[in-house]
């Protein structure tokens, strides 16, 4: 855990992706005293508008 701390205080990327895992853990666990910013849901749409359209296939019924 000291190796991650002192990482985390030079790397601002490392930490930028420490910051989104434990806000997704506090979500996850519903944790209501988490902050949100108010661009979150906005991110969130246009990062899955991007994403490809998955189609599940339909069932077919036989006659067995």
């Amino acid at each position: 855990m000291e190796l991650m701390a002192c990482r985390l205080t030079r790397d601002a990327r490392l930490r930028d992706q420490w910051s989104r895992f434990a806000l997704i853990g506090a979500a996850l666990r519903a944790d209501r005293n988490i902050h949100l910013d108010d661009r979150v849901a906005q991110r969130v749409s246009a990062a899955l508008a991007g994403e490809p359209v998955l189609v599940e296939p339909t069932a077919v019924a036989t006659g067995s």
